[in-house]
């Protein structure tokens, strides 16, 4: 479409005319430095299309080898042309800096549910490093870290950190670089990179055992990390500027098997989130109630949501904290439209739905706060979609 969506032409003739094969995709790309860029990687062959002009002209790239995956593919956050991408029938990693027309191997070993990752930009002053994982060929079950950078050679690779030994695996972001460590009883530990330099294990203040890790947020001083300590128990921890030393800032915190989970990080106003809690006091143990925290100091300290004063029909909520609150859907709930709405271009202003009362209930209507979330008003009932423009004036 070239006209804001209201006609569509069918372009699929002109993108491979030779290939008597349906064209299918999963995704596509759109370049983040030239929005005249789209890629097109292919659901179900080693190719790739794209367009330096907007769909105006159409090329097509063809993987060798063969057996490389397009829908691993990972861009790098500095270079259009570069990206790696996984072989999961020899295990091999490749990279290419000229959009899919050339590959080189990167790395032996390297399993499908192994992480790899392009190095941060700012971190890591050359845009070329991958981050990466290999695994023991001689079956000794043992993974390590390596980086690589331009040339690249399967010699040319270096491990991170030669003391780290065995792991699970590995996420990056920002200064931190976290692993998760499984050893031969079933014990987990957390261990953290900071400004890239060697692992140290994370010093978290809990007596329950460990689990399993979720990164929930970093910024620039801190780190959120979630630890399940049962089945059913998640705490939320908050770490120092290196992410060694961890304090409890919330216990009970929503995370649902599938990794859905209800923190959410509330744009243009630094230092504020919400999050949804298990009120673990409640007589009901197998389904406690859920109730909603906000946070205006980056985890250091939660409080209940103070609810309006009215309803949208102006008639008094007679609501108010440690009794009654106010809560939200988040990312567990069954709505289709849930989540926390802000946005950093309408600085204050948050959109959300869910009710007045003393938990989370099922049937929601919409609320919006125009000071970053001290005071709330009901909008709208019922749920809706959400858009704002004009930097919050529409």
């Amino acid at each position: 479409s070239l006209d804001y969506g209201s006609s569509f032409e069918n372009i699929e003739g002109s993108l491979d005319v030779n290939n008597p094969d349906p064209l299918l995709w999963y995704n596509f790309y759109v370049s983040d430095f030239n929005k005249n860029m789209l890629v097109f990687p292919s659901a179900n062959q080693p190719k790739l299309y794209y367009t330096l002009n907007e769909g105006g002209m159409w090329k097509m790239n063809s993987f060798t080898p063969t057996t490389i995956n397009p829908q691993t593919l990972l861009w790098n956050p500095q270079e259009d042309n570069w990206m790696i991408a996984h072989d999961s029938i020899n295990d091999h990693l490749y990279v290419t800096q000229n959009l899919g027309q050339d590959w080189t191997k990167i790395a032996d070993f390297v399993a499908t549910s192994s992480n790899y990752q392009w190095g941060d930009p700012d971190m890591d002053t050359d845009r070329s490093v991958v981050y990466y994982n290999t695994y023991d060929p001689n079956g000794n079950n043992s993974v390590h870290l390596y980086t690589q950078r331009n040339p690249y050679a399967p010699d040319n690779q270096a491990e991170f950190d030669s003391n780290l030994g065995k792991h699970d695996g590995f996420f990056l972001i920002g200064p931190y670089i976290f692993v998760q460590q499984t050893d031969a009883a079933g014990a987990v530990s957390l261990l953290i990179s900071y400004n890239r330099k060697p692992f140290n294990k994370a010093m978290i203040p809990a007596s329950d055992p460990h689990v399993n890790y979720l990164v929930a947020h970093i910024n620039s001083l801190q780190a959120m990390v979630i630890v399940q300590h049962a089945s059913t128990v998640h705490n939320l921890y908050l770490s120092d500027i290196t992410g060694v030393y961890f304090s409890l800032s919330l216990p009970d915190i929503v995370l649902e098997p599938t990794r859905a989970l209800d923190l959410e990080l509330i744009e243009g106003v630094n230092g504020t989130l919400v999050a949804n809690q298990y009120v673990r006091s409640s007589p009901d143990v197998n389904n406690p109630p859920i109730r909603t925290l906000i946070t205006l100091d980056n985890g250091g300290n939660w409080e209940l949501v103070r609810p309006p004063a009215e309803d949208i029909n102006n008639v008094p909520t007679n609501c108010e904290p440690p009794l009654c609150s106010l809560h939200f859907h988040m990312g567990t709930s069954d709505y289709a439209r849930l989540g926390v709405y802000s946005q950093d271009s309408a600085p204050g202003i948050i959109i959300a739905h869910g009710n007045v009362g003393q938990e989370l209930l099922r049937d929601p209507n919409l609320y919006i706060s125009r000071d970053g979330g001290n005071n709330w008003e009901e909008t709208l009932a019922d749920s809706w979609g959400v858009s704002v423009a004009d930097h919050g004036g529409l």
